[in-house]
């Protein structure tokens, strides 16, 4: 594991360092747009304006989090028990990790959903939130559901959620600053225009960018809470298998609804499972004669990442 969390760390460390340098390069750039008299203080008001808002975001995003998961999926905070009584096998898998790593429970969400998901976000490890919809308590068995609280436990541990919550803002910021210039371009002098219009390109090249790179870590990031789940529940079959039920529960419940779900469509970055990837490995599940044949597919890449 020390190689793995090693590439974690890299991966980790490359990606917020481009987010970062392309918020401190938009900055720079709305500030000369704006004609600064002084570019030092510019580069400075920068510096500080990039710090400031990421530290402030950091530690706020998980409150705003909780606003929009109440607001969006109506998300209910449940104790350990409630998860007790409808995986028990969850519930012990909750205890042995917080009691191993020295971790606080992390505050516990439902969301009454049927598409199968779940999702941790957070700023430190002692005030996680790790959510799951009422979809994997009904597609699942009690030991994949298991694996599934050891899988996003193994985010909390690796500090991914917060890496994450990171990442996403800082994305959001260049969208953002993309809005900010594409408006500045409608107004002021044409050198102004041009130069805005300009920035609004680069802020949007940036957008795509870090959207790609958002996905790069998430994808990352699933590798090592695998591989977390499968030694710590020590059922690396369970794993696979649940995989394979999320994918076909979100096809299954896909199918029964007229639009897109907004669950799943929302937290596609957050979530245990791609939606856009669902539809092969759901469809294979529910053709299968022998469903654990399919697993051993996820079971190659679990361990072949």
């Amino acid at each position: 594991m020390a190689g793995f969390a090693g590439n974690l760390a890299l991966a980790s460390g490359v990606t917020l360092s481009l987010l970062f340098g392309m918020i401190l390069v938009l900055a720079l750039a709305v500030i000369f747009i704006l004609e600064s008299p002084n570019p030092i203080a510019g580069l400075f008001a920068a510096v500080v304006f990039t710090l400031v808002f990421n530290i402030v975001a950091f530690f706020l995003s998980p409150w705003l989090m909780d606003l929009s998961q109440r607001w969006l999926y109506q998300t209910r905070w449940v104790s350990l028990a409630e998860v007790e009584s409808q995986s028990p096998e969850a519930a012990k898998v909750i205890q042995y990790v917080c009691a191993e790593k020295q971790l606080k429970q992390p505050r516990l969400g439902i969301i009454d959903d049927q598409n199968p998901t779940a999702f941790t976000y957070g700023s430190l490890p002692n005030s996680a939130r790790l959510v799951v919809s009422q979809g994997l308590f009904t597609y699942l068995d009690d030991d994949e559901i298991a694996t599934v609280y050891a899988h996003e436990l193994g985010h909390i541990v690796h500090w991914d959620f917060a890496v994450m919550t990171v990442a996403s803002t800082l994305v959001q910021i260049t969208y953002l600053i993309y809005i900010t210039a594409r408006r500045l371009g409608r107004s002021g002098s044409e050198k102004a225009r041009d130069a805005a219009q300009s920035a609004a390109l680069i802020a949007y090249g940036f957008y795509l960018v870090g959207t790609y790179l958002l996905l790069y870590l998430s994808r990352t990031r699933e590798y090592f809470a695998d591989h977390f789940a499968a030694e710590t529940t020590g059922n690396p079959n369970a794993l696979s298998r649940a995989l394979v039920k999320i994918a076909y529960g979100i096809v299954e419940e896909g199918k029964r609804e007229q639009e897109p779900s907004r669950l799943i469509e929302g937290t596609r970055a957050l979530g245990i499972y791609d939606s856009k990837a669902a539809a092969s490995s759901g469809t294979a599940y529910r053709i299968a004669a022998q469903p654990e044949q399919v697993g051993r597919v996820f079971l190659w890449d679990l361990f072949n990442p």
